[in-house]
């Protein structure tokens, strides 16, 4: 019996499937993220991003109503098999894990990403396993 080692075709096959499904995964956590965040403004829900592997929505939601918030800088991925989701208004910390006010009352937390993510964490297996059907058909 000949050996024959193919993981070079196999891999390159495999990559365009997997950056598909990881910014597919990524797309979604946007969307479940967005889903629970409180809109007074909608600046906070619409800047959450993914930055993927094929594209980044960064900035996409448009800029502040008012001159004391703003855009924190977008964090990319290290490496081409990795998705960095973020919220990028500046405040969204705070709303996610309740804060202290300046008159000192607290107001509670608002987890909307942490619901979002796992929202996500049950879709996974199925985006990924979607997108690695279509591509090796």
């Amino acid at each position: 019996m000949r050996y024959v080692n193919r993981w070079n075709i196999l891999a390159s096959e495999l990559k365009p499937s997997l950056q598909k499904g990881l910014q597919t995964t990524g797309v979604q956590m946007v969307a479940n993220i967005q889903a629970n965040a409180p809109r007074r403004t909608g600046f906070m829900a619409d800047n959450v991003y993914v930055s993927g592997p094929l594209v980044s929505t960064y900035g996409a939601g448009g800029s502040p109503s008012s001159d004391e918030a703003y855009l924190l800088p977008e964090v990319t991925p290290q490496d081409e098999y990795s998705a960095i989701v973020g919220a990028a208004a500046d405040y969204s910390i705070w709303v996610n894990f309740g804060h202290h006010t300046r008159s000192g009352s607290f107001v509670p937390a608002n987890p909307f990403f942490d619901r979002g993510v796992e929202q996500t964490r049950g879709q996974f297996e199925t985006i990924m396993a979607a997108a690695l059907a279509a591509g090796l058909v």
